[in-house]
Formats: structure tokens, C-alpha cells, sequence
């Protein structure tokens, strides 16, 4: 044998060396077994279930133009909140401050010098579209209980939330517990169009109270099952940061003039190019940072082969990043995506129209930047004579939380409670919560809620027939209970 060819084994021998040992590696420690904390506080599922029905009935339906918002659900729901929880509206037992249609709540720990914990959630849903009403179950706002589901528009996001944030905060004050941090809950009126009238002075509020949170958690990941290939057990992803946002508006001009004799470059046909680039020249993906340390924490549940190619994403990152791509939520954690949203050219049909106008909804990773998200785009369309802009109201990704440390650990066994078996693990948030206006009040600000989703379940978020089980949602009440009380 040629010393060539020696010299090759070897060096075959030392990178198989190399792959194995990297699969194996830092292994991560058995979970101690957690005791229930909140063990003697009832939780009625029943009933939270028929509040939870009771709240879906209100159209709290948010607009980005606030001229638009009907009030007068989120009124009435305040109205029936206070009725149903009145310890927790009893100012004797909790500071509350009214800003606009949200709200704070502050239940005061028997330890004051310890920094609070402040859970965030939202009332404000998304409407039901009207071309799509026939095709739900139930009536999106008729808050119907059936099949072990409560149904309903804002059933996962993110009236469950709110309510099971309620019912735990109540449920402490029936039972005369005093946790040992105070528990602050803020709740939105407007997350879905960018929570400008509610987060943000929600937190403003919190900031000249000289609020300073030993945690935040908001709505953003979930407790998944069959979500990522390879792994059988349920995982529970804790989001440490999300991805950035803007707006972006695109804008082509061009002589108008009867259709029959079109110009070379119509408007419309310069802003169709433009968009057609925007899909054909992807930004970059990445594979490190935040999901790099979720590829890490998921090969131990994946079978031997698929371990070998996720613990070496040194050799084998073209390929992970191949197979994430081919599904759009794994490709939304890699990389910024654009998604045109609204088109408008034209009022007739047969007159050119002088401006064809786009808004593409663009979601930032937190490898890129608002500025640097602009300079792709204009550098892509320049030469089409097509304008760039940023609408207001456009934040850059927030610096991640650590998955270590207290506040982690906390959320990592308040979790284990309702699902023991899980495996948690850090993630990235690839839509935008409220909790990005609330990182000036804390470094360990986390996006989860313990809703047990599928793979077929996602698309009900926002979609058609939304619904949580009966059984999830006191889970839901449960987890917030293990939280506040082992704080």
C-alpha cells in the first residue's frame, strides 16, 4: 500500500473520528423531577374553559389605523373581566393602571426588594375574513365549546393567554397566597399591528415605576409534537428572541396613457420585476447564533445518522440548511423574508395607471439590519427605477436572552410540570410579539406559552377554525400558577 494512499486512510479515519466524537459530546444531564408547587390550588377546567368561551365572543378585532378599531367589544370585555375575576380588580388586593384599553396588574410579593415577575399577553385578535367564515367549524366569534375544544378567533393567540393569566392571578388571591416575587401582568390591546398603542406605553408606564423584571414571558413558541424530523418526543421551545420587523413600500412610476398603446415599462411591470427579484434573491440563511443552539440541543433525540450531520454543521451546513429551507417556518429561522402583503396599481381597465405601489412585510434575522435589510432591497431594484421606503413603526431583532441562569431555570421547571417529558430547548421567534417593547426592563425576556401544537395545528393561528383543548388551556393556568409561586 502506497504511502499515499496511507496517508489518505488515515486522514478518512481521523475526520470519522472527528464526526462521531462531535455527535456525541456534551450530552445534556437528566432533568431532576419536580414537585408541584401549586399541588393544592384547584384548577377547574371546565370553567376556565367556558370563561376563555365567554371572552372569544368579544370582536376585539385590532386595525393599524386606529380610526378603524371598533371599541366597543374591548369595552364590554373589560366590563365582563372585572365581573368574572373581581378579586383581581379589587383594589384592595391589586394595583391596577388603565392605559388606553390595556392594562397592568400588580400583585405585590411578600418580598418587595425582589425584582418582579411580569407575564405579558394580549386581547386584541385578528379578524376573521369573511370569504373564509363558511369554511369554520363554529362561528370565529361565537365562543363555542365542543369536542373537547374551545373554539374561536384568538383561542390560541392570545386570548388563552390572557385568561389563563387571570385565572392563575385569581385563583392565588381566592387561596390567600402571597407569592414570594410580585407578579405584574401587562395586557395588550393592539400585538397585532405592532403594539404601538399598548406594549410600548404599557412599558413606558412600567419604566417610571422604576419597574425592573427579574423576567418577562410572553406569547411566541409552544410545546411541539412531529415538528422537527427525526425527534419523537414533544418539544418545548422557549423563544429568546424574535426577528425583527418592517414594512417596506415599493414604489413604481411610470406616464400613464390609454392601454392600448403600452410603453416598453409600465409601472405595473417594473413593480412585478421588482417583486419577482425580491423572490429570486433570497437573503443569506445562517445556521448559528439562536438556532445553532437549537440544532445542538435537538440531535440528542435524533436518530444516529441524522445526529452525525446536525452535530457538524462545519462540514455538513449546506446540506442543514438545504433541508430547513425546504419547509417555510424551519426557512423563516434562517434568514430575513419578504412577503408582499398589499398591491395597488390602477382604478380602470383599460388606462395605464402612473403609479404601482407594494407593501412587503420583510422579517428581520437577527444576523441582519433594518438599514442593511433597505440596502438589498434598493440594490436589487435600482435599476428598474423603483423606490425604496421603510413604513413607520420598524424595530430591529432583540439582543437574545441567555439560556442559562435563574430566570431560565424557572421557566425550564414551571414548564416540566404540564409536560414532563419534553425537551426544552432555546429558539427564535420568527413573527413579532409585544415582548420586543419590554426588553428595557429586563436582560432575560423569553416568548412562551405551554399550547400543545402539531404540525397541522400551526395554521389555524390566524387561520380558520382556531382552537385549544379543553385539557391544554388548564395546563395553560397551571403553568403560570408553577411560575408565580416558585419565583
Amino acid at each position: 500500500m502506497s504511502n499515499a494512499i496511507k496517508v489518505g486512510l488515515a486522514c478518512c479515519a481521523s475526520l470519522a473520528a472527528v464526526l462521531v466524537v462531535n455527535a456525541f459530546r456534551g450530552a445534556p444531564a437528566a432533568s431532576p423531577e419536580v414537585v408541584m408547587v401549586s399541588k393544592g390550588i384547584d384548577v377547574d377546567a371546565g370553567s376556565v374553559a367556558e370563561r376563555l368561551a365567554e371572552s372569544l365572543r368579544f370582536a376585539t378585532v385590532s386595525h393599524r389605523d386606529e380610526a378603524e378599531v371598533e371599541r366597543a367589544p374591548f369595552v364590554a370585555m373589560r366590563a365582563w373581566a372585572e365581573q368574572s375575576y373581581p378579586l383581581l380588580h379589587d383594589p384592595a388586593l391589586v394595583e391596577r393602571h388603565d392605559v388606553g384599553e390595556g392594562q397592568l396588574f400588580i400583585l405585590r410579593g411578600s418580598e418587595p426588594l425582589e425584582d418582579p415577575v411580569l407575564l405579558l399577553a394580549h386581547v386584541d385578535v385578528v379578524p376573521a375574513e369573511a370569504a373564509s367564515r363558511d369554511a369554520w367549524t363554529y362561528d370565529p366569534f361565537g365562543g363555542v365549546i365542543a369536542d373537547g375544544y374551545v373554539w374561536g378567533r384568538g383561542s390560541l393567540d392570545d386570548k388563552a393567554s390572557a385568561i389563563s393569566i387571570y385565572e392563575a392571578m385569581e385563583a392565588l388571591l381566592r387561596a390567600g397566597i402571597q407569592p414570594r416575587r410580585t407578579l405584574i401582568a401587562a395586557i395588550g390591546e393592539d400585538e397585532e399591528v405592532r403594539g404601538l398603542r399598548g406594549a410600548a406605553r404599557l412599558a413606558d408606564l412600567l419604566l417610571t415605576l422604576d419597574v425592573r423584571a427579574f423576567m418577562v414571558l410572553d406569547e411566541g413558541m409552544a410545546l411541539l409534537d412531529g415538528a422537527f424530523e427525526g425527534v419523537q418526543s414533544e418539544v418545548g421551545l422557549i423563544g429568546v428572541t424574535e426577528r425583527g420587523y418592517a414594512t417596506l413600500e415599493l414604489l413604481a412610476e411610470a406616464e400613464g396613457g390609454h392601454s392600448s398603446m403600452p410603453p416598453e415599462r409600465s409601472a405595473v411591470f417594473s413593480l412585478s420585476r421588482a417583486l419577482a427579484r425580491l423572490e429570486e434573491h433570497p437573503m443569506d440563511a445562517h445556521i448559528d447564533g439562536v438556532v445553532g443552539e437549537l440544532l445542538d440541543r435537538l440531535r440528542f433525540e435524533q436518530p444516529p445518522l441524522q445526529r452525525l450531520v446536525t452535530s457538524n454543521p462545519w462540514l455538513f451546513g449546506g446540506l442543514i440548511t438545504r433541508q430547513m429551507e425546504s419547509a417555510p417556518g424551519s426557512n423563516a429561522m434562517l434568514r430575513t423574508t419578504f412577503a408582499p402583503t398589499i398591491v395597488r396599481a390602477g382604478e380602470v381597465e383599460n388606462s395605464l395607471p402612473t403609479q404601482a405601489r407594494a407593501w412587503v412585510n420583510a422579517r428581520i434575522h437577527p444576523s441582519d439590519t433594518v438599514s442593511g435589510v433597505l440596502a438589498h432591497v434598493r440594490a436589487l431594484v435600482a435599476d428598474l427605477g423603483v423606490t425604496v421606503s421603510s413604513l413607520e413603526g420598524a424595530s430591529e431583532p432583540p439582543l437574545a436572552s441567555p439560556a442559562s441562569g435563574r430566570a431560565w431555570e424557572l421557566l425550564c421547571r414551571s414548564m416540566s410540570v404540564v409536560a414532563p417529558d419534553c425537551v426544552q430547548a432555546p429558539s427564535l421567534v420568527v413573527g413579532a410579539t409585544d415582548a420586543r417593547h419590554y426588553a428595557r426592563l429586563s436582560d432575560h425576556v423569553y416568548r412562551f406559552v405551554p399550547m400543545r401544537l402539531k404540525p397541522e395545528d400551526l395554521p389555524r393561528i390566524h387561520g380558520v377554525d382556531e382552537r385549544i383543548s379543553v385539557e391544554n388551556l388548564a395546563e395553560l393556568v397551571r403553568f403560570y400558577l408553577e411560575l408565580a409561586l416558585s419565583a
